[in-house]
């Protein structure tokens, strides 16, 4: 029987093969939390905030560069943005390729390296944030305030990639449509530098990383670690309490 952990299959992080320089990270999946079944019908296919950024926080401690092969449908804006904080402040030159699909928050994650990459037959989706409310005017007016500012900080992001305007951006890629780009376009846009063809690389099982003990440690250094210094943490519960602050976002 194996002793693989089912977690592997979604967030693998691996050496290069051919030089052992620097690590490659592949996201491929939904971006987002596994208690939240919105983002799948398989939950063992999401990529969470907290597992990713603490990986990157422990190879940029190791290496120079690091790779994020992404392949996406895309997910929960509150798990990527933090995601794409962790890219931007990386002591690490990060490279983002697109694998093949790097759609919605997926998009701005890929966005977010400082060297992007993408072959000729790779998809990007860029579109306006979408959520869903419940109850009467003011909070329907709450919600479409709130997704609004979503999307600026969106639109900013995608400005200091491009080199494109805030205005310029909003214009052509924040008009409530699904905007889906091909390699040619991103070429147009000033997001990438060429147009590239390179293989998916072949993902060795022997060094993967332990994915749900990386997410443990993640949330214990993270989320448990400050509320029981205030004292307000159940540690036998400590899960069913960390998904009860998530319900709140």
């Amino acid at each position: 029987m194996s002793n693989k952990t089912k977690y592997e299959d979604y967030l693998r992080v691996v050496t290069d093969t051919q030089n052992d320089q620097y690590p490659t990270m592949f996201l491929y999946g939904y971006i987002g939390q596994k208690a939240d079944p919105y983002w799948g019908e398989d939950p063992e296919e999401d990529i969470t905030d907290l597992a990713v950024v603490k990986t990157i926080k422990e190879l940029e401690a190791k290496y120079s560069r690091i790779n994020i092969r992404i392949n996406s449908p895309g997910g929960s804006v509150m798990h990527g943005d933090p995601i794409i904080t962790a890219i931007r402040a990386s002591k690490a030159e990060i490279h983002t390729y697109n694998d093949g699909i790097a759609a919605s928050m997926a998009a701005d994650i890929w966005v977010s390296g400082k060297y992007r990459h993408a072959p000729s037959n790779s998809k990007t989706m860029i579109h306006c944030t979408s959520s869903f409310a419940w109850g009467n005017a003011r909070a329907m007016q709450a919600c479409k305030e709130m997704l609004d500012k979503f999307d600026e900080t969106a639109v900013m992001c995608f400005s200091e990639a491009s080199g494109m305007s805030e205005a310029e951006v909003k214009k052509q890629f924040y008009d409530y449509q699904d905007h889906w780009l091909t390699a040619k376009d991103l070429l147009k846009y000033g997001l990438i530098t060429e147009i590239e063809s390179y293989p998916v690389t072949e993902i060795d099982n022997t060094k993967t990383m332990d994915w749900k003990k990386l997410m443990d440690e993640a949330v214990r250094a993270v989320v448990i670690k400050p509320v029981e210094e205030e004292n307000e943490f159940d540690k036998e519960n400590w899960r069913e309490d960390y998904l009860k602050r998530l319900a709140f976002l």
